[in-house]
């Protein structure tokens, strides 16, 4: 029913997502372009010259790319493939949407299915946007697959359930990098608070650090040393200077923070010498878990940012160019107010649902001791993302798009918080009674 409704809303509406006329422009270009550049050098054999096409995609890097190079060559050169794609990825959303507010409603899990898909649906600022061939949206469907897959291993702990939500997250990761790091950040946190172990190991080595004082070795001096220079020249407008005819900036972080890691590695490599027998019995002592982890996230992480040019390009994105939108400052009540202002104007059908939003919430932290860990891992998830969002000196209507399906997810365990709201009520009233008497 879900898809049916999806498939006939963007049909309805086809004129603002699919038909649009005119060369893409900016960043959609080079969405819809690299993918095509790739194919052409791959047709004409010039393997060497696509493996460097590829290999320096930094600044967007290139899952989404790769996606529509079959779709190129099954019906050619036409931007419309690319757009296309990411229309499907919008009524894809809508599905896996309803999987997961179903899960987290086990109360009464069709209607949350029905209403956290048909708020996404239904978004006129999102609809709007799936037509353009841009990576907000491919990246909303890999952020809840991975939770979804998340969700399920948490419950069922098989491994094939973590090793798709490490995929996805990677996957995640490479199509727009500030995306990835955010539920990263989130999977980490949350194993953080549900695991003791975890929180003893990483005190136990903290411990160990502090009492080994091995911030008095010429190493760590060093390094200490190496960072400190390193804020002093860039507060001082950074260098330029060439090696071996090539020029070298030290204006931002990437390439310092690159040779940085660079001695690091080469440091712990010397430090920490261990024979190939040693490092294979190791590596089935760690674990599936950790093997997923390896296998999955830090090996394709490790084999990207080899390249200095992918990795500068990473540390810049991340510090992204300040651009409020408005005159105020960050903590303004202009800047406050931008992202529920246009929650409520573009993204939500009607402005009630933003009032109906923040009665779930006030909801939820009344039954908080009642939620279910799934349930509380989604509210932190959309607290952070929106909380980001308001203080990143970067706004763009576009940019609410990855908090709105937290906000969907959070709107449909509205009938089921009010019914544990109810009850809880009934048990004081109970015990009051009870007590009086």
């Amino acid at each position: 029913i879900i898809l049916m409704a999806g498939l006939v809303q963007v049909f309805w509406q086809v004129d603002l997502t699919l038909v649009r006329e005119g060369i893409p422009g900016w960043d959609e270009s080079s969405h819809m372009g690299d993918g095509a550049i790739l194919l052409k050098l791959l047709r004409d054999g010039e393997i060497l010259m696509a493996f460097e096409r590829f290999y320096t995609m930094n600044l967007w890097p290139p899952f989404f790319r790769l996606v529509t190079m079959p779709l190129y060559a099954v019906g050619g050169y036409e931007f419309y493939w690319a757009r296309g794609l990411v229309l499907a990825t919008f009524i894809a959303v809508g599905p896996v949407l309803g999987v997961i507010a179903a899960r987290l409603s086990p109360q009464v899990p069709n209607l949350a299915a029905l209403v956290a898909a048909g708020l996404w649906l239904t978004s006129p600022f999102v609809l709007a946007f799936s037509g353009l061939a841009m990576l907000e949206i491919p990246g909303v469907l890999l952020t809840l697959g991975s939770l979804l897959f998340y969700l399920r291993w948490l419950q069922c702990h098989k491994l094939r359930d973590l090793r798709l939500c490490l995929l996805m997250a990677t996957c995640l990761f490479f199509t727009k990098y500030n995306y990835g790091v955010l539920w990263f950040a989130v999977l980490m946190g949350h194993q953080w608070v549900s695991q003791p172990k975890l929180r003893q190991w990483v005190g136990g080595l903290f411990r160990q650090a502090i009492t080994q004082r091995i911030w008095r070795q010429p190493v760590f001096v060093f390094f200490g040393l190496y960072l400190l220079v390193l804020l002093v020249v860039l507060s001082m407008g950074g260098l330029e200077f060439e090696v071996w005819d090539r020029a070298v900036t030290l204006k931002k972080l990437g390439n310092p923070s690159y040779g940085f890691a660079l001695l690091l590695g080469i440091y712990l490599a010397i430090r920490f010498r261990i024979s190939p027998q040693v490092a294979w019995r190791g590596w089935l002592k760690a674990g599936p878990e950790v093997q997923a982890v390896f296998g999955f996230v830090l090996a394709p992480m490790l084999l990207w940012f080899c390249n200095p040019l992918n990795w500068a390009a990473f540390v810049s994105f991340l510090f992204n160019h300040e651009r409020l939108g408005h005159g105020g400052g960050v903590f303004s009540a202009e800047n406050l107010l931008f992202y529920p202002t246009l929650l409520s104007d573009q993204y939500w059908t009607s402005p009630a649902h933003s009032f109906l939003l923040i009665a779930v919430l006030g909801l939820a932290l009344l039954t908080w001791r009642q939620l279910s860990s799934s349930l509380r891992l989604v509210l932190l998830a959309g607290g952070l993302y929106f909380a980001l969002l308001v203080i990143h000196r970067h706004h763009a209507p576009r940019h609410l798009v990855i908090f709105f399906p937290w906000a969907c997810l959070l709107l449909a365990q509205g009938p089921q918080l009010l019914g544990s709201f109810s009850r809880t009520l009934v048990r004081q009233q109970r015990a009051l009674g009870g007590a009086f008497v």
